[in-house]
């Protein structure tokens, strides 16, 4: 019988020596964290994995290596090198090998770590390269997700001295024409294939078994497993007719490994997806999207028999989003889930008939069970996440990855304060303060809201670097959680629905009211930024109210008519705002760009020049709508990248000119806030 459980103390493992003045956090600081995440636990729950990404400050990038420890405390080990990119430790079912992708071939595919000694040998060989991969139970074969071959290219080697051939012409025929990160997309999806292990394994990776097609046509396949039987797969996919790209309605489908022959297993409106097969094989965990409020619907856990029939809702009741897959307790009884809970993501333990036990109460990002314990990946106020072990009966969480103890034991970091305010219709608000190190209440500092992207999202009291970072240079950092925040419920979150910039807006400036009030703050000094939709808040504001004295936008849009057909979320501007052409005026009313003139604020913009998600053109739009009404601006343009900025080189550039932006026209130091050439702070 399952019986509640005692939530879990964190515990950080200390360093062994500590800096005797510790430091506030610097830039460079940003280029030393190692980034955690993906944690795997052994099949006799002895061991756990993970993944460790680093900057490799010579190629500037990042690359991530896989690492291990005892589940019982240990040192950590790295597995594979650091010339190499490998990511998604998956171990065998029979313990001898640890299987892993890597970028050492292009495109990326599986390989094979043994682990009773000897080099990683690469497992598979297709084409279309490698998304992801699941351990059928007699540790033989995979099951990959791989993209359609391209019919356009050419292995042939070319002459020596020959000049490059033309690029290939590109051809569009699909609704969702492009995606951020990739590109304009082509009639290409991702199918399953079934990969035989014996050839690989029998000749160290000589020779590799050829993949067998499970799924056919214009339909992609994701997260396929197999059944503990090993006779069938699950995954989900958008196979409506005549058109997936006009809808979210992806599904829970199971293929017979032998036969191909597929069955729908879920039907309900909405996304379906992240399937996990129950312990005795009966029946399927999966994350269920509802269809309405679109966008704002609350994700919630479900099951349902592997033959179909009736879902059962574990999670609705409790009006939170689920962030990540299910996972099951051995004894099939109880899911583990992470839910987006008021500025925390913790791991809570549900049953069907609605129990609910938080296990792990901070911000937690990846589950695996480990016995009868748990290994996750967490962030604390003061550090960045790493892999922690805890008892699933209660009790303290052991560090086991440590990943950044060294950099940390010298650095002071300032943990966010939670605050909790009233919007100016009475609804309530929750959102962070960030204070400076040597933070002293006598004084007044400026004040520097920050926004986060989505909407759909929210802010927790985890360590983030760049709230860190501006903090350090002398100023209060405010995160808040306006409406259309997820982790306070559907009301909250669906209460911006084709009203972005009223509700949000105010919520904002009302943290920004309630933090002044608190004695420390100079109101003439206010800033306030954010990327994606924080960018766009950021528009509405500054349209708004000429109280600020700098804003940053990063990647936002202005221009709704205009960003209809050229970024990549054609779905959700058709289920939420409707066609432009039918909504004018709600097109218009959204468009912060027909409101420029009002706008007083020193405004610096940035993006990416392959951003898909928020074209360029959008901030080029801002930018010389505002400089040609004499406005202080600038435009920051970073290329090759896409809506996040990847390349370590820009992300330290962009929190730089944060920094010196804010520093300009919030204390009034004599900086060049559009530096063109390489500033060291």
């Amino acid at each position: 019988m399952w019986k509640p459980l005692i939530p879990v103390l964190l515990l950080l493992s200390l360093p062994a020596t500590v800096a005797a003045q510790p430091r506030p956090v610097a830039l460079d600081d940003y280029l030393a964290i190692r980034n955690v995440a993906d944690v795997e636990v052994s099949p006799d729950a002895r061991w756990a994995a993970w993944v460790v990404r680093e900057v490799d400050a010579a190629r500037d990038t990042r690359r991530g290596s896989i690492w291990r420890a005892p589940i019982a405390g240990g040192t950590p080990v790295r597995l594979t090198a650091t010339d190499q990119s490998a990511s998604l430790p998956r171990w065998s079912p029979d313990g001898r090998y640890l299987a892993f992708l890597s970028d050492r071939t292009k495109p990326s595919q599986v390989w094979l770590l043994p682990l009773d000694g000897g080099e990683a040998f690469r497992a598979t060989n297709l084409k279309g390269g490698v998304g992801s991969f699941s351990w059928a139970p007699d540790s033989r074969q995979l099951v990959v997700v791989s993209d359609d071959p391209d019919p356009s290219a050419d292995d042939t080697p070319r002459p020596a001295g020959a000049p490059e051939p033309a690029p290939p012409v590109i051809v569009v025929t699909r609704l969702q024409h492009k995606q951020d990160g990739e590109g304009y997309l082509s009639n290409r999806r991702s199918h399953l294939y079934i990969v035989p292990l014996e050839e690989a394994i029998a000749t160290s990776g000589a020779k590799q078994g050829e993949g067998r097609q499970i799924t056919t046509g214009p339909f992609d396949a994701s997260s396929p497993s197999w059944s503990p039987d090993g006779t069938r797969i699950v995954f989900a996919s958008n196979r409506s007719q005549p058109d997936p790209d006009a809808n979210n309605n992806s599904d829970i489908w199971v293929i017979d490994v032998a036969t191909s022959a597929l069955s729908q297993v879920t039907t309900d409106p909405g996304s379906d997806r992240s399937p996990v097969w129950a312990p005795d094989g009966r029946s399927i965990a999966y994350v269920h999207e509802p269809v309405t409020p679109a966008v704002y619907a609350t994700p919630r856990a479900m099951t349902i028999a592997a033959t179909g029939g009736t879902p059962r809702d574990w999670t609705g009741r409790f009006d939170r989003h689920v962030a990540a897959p299910p996972v099951w307790a051995p004894d099939g009884q109880s899911l583990f889930v992470l839910l987006v809970d008021e500025g925390r993501q913790p791991l809570v333990r549900v049953t069907a008939t609605g129990a609910r036990e938080t296990v792990i109460d901070s911000e937690v990002t990846d589950v695996a069970l480990a016995g009868d314990r748990v290994a996750v990946v967490l962030s604390t106020p003061t550090r960045p996440a790493d892999v922690h072990v805890a008892p699933l009966a209660g009790g303290t969480s052991e560090n086991l990855s440590r990943a950044n103890e060294t950099l940390f034991a010298g650095l002071r970091v300032s943990p966010a304060e939670s605050v909790r305010f009233k919007s100016a219709d009475g609804t309530p608000v929750h959102g962070f303060v960030i204070k400076p190190p040597d933070f002293d209440a006598s004084r007044k500092y400026p004040l520097v809201l920050r926004m986060h992207g989505g909407p759909v999202a929210q802010y927790t009291d985890s360590f983030t670097f760049e709230h860190q970072y501006l903090a350090s240079l002398g100023m209060v950092v405010l995160i808040t959680n306006p409406r259309g925040s997820n982790g306070y419920g559907e009301d909250f979150c669906k209460a911006i629905f084709a009203d972005w910039g009223t509700k949000d807006s105010e919520d904002v400036l009302a943290g920004v009211d309630h933090v002044i009030a608190q004695g420390y703050i100079d109101e003439k000094r206010l800033g306030l930024g954010g990327w994606s939709y924080g960018g766009i808040l950021t528009n509405y504001v500054i349209t708004r109210t000429t109280r600020f004295a700098a804003a940053i936008s990063g990647a936002s849009e202005t221009d709704m008519f205009s960003a209809f057909g050229t970024d990549d979320l054609v779905r959700w501007w058709l289920d939420e705002l409707g066609p432009p052409w039918r909504n004018v005026e709600l097109y218009r009313k959204l468009s912060p760009i027909y409101q420029i003139e009002k706008i007083t604020t020193p405004t610096l913009l940035l993006v990416g020049d392959q951003d898909y998600r928020v074209p360029l053109s959008q901030s080029e739009q801002f930018y010389l709508q505002l400089r040609a009404l004499g406005k202080e601006t600038g435009l920051i343009i970073y290329p090759g990248q896409s809506h996040g900025i990847r390349r370590p080189s820009y992300e330290i550039d962009r929190m730089r000119r944060y920094g010196y932006w804010y520093e300009k026209y919030l204390m009034g130091k004599d900086t060049d806030a559009l530096f063109t050439g390489k500033v060291d702070r």
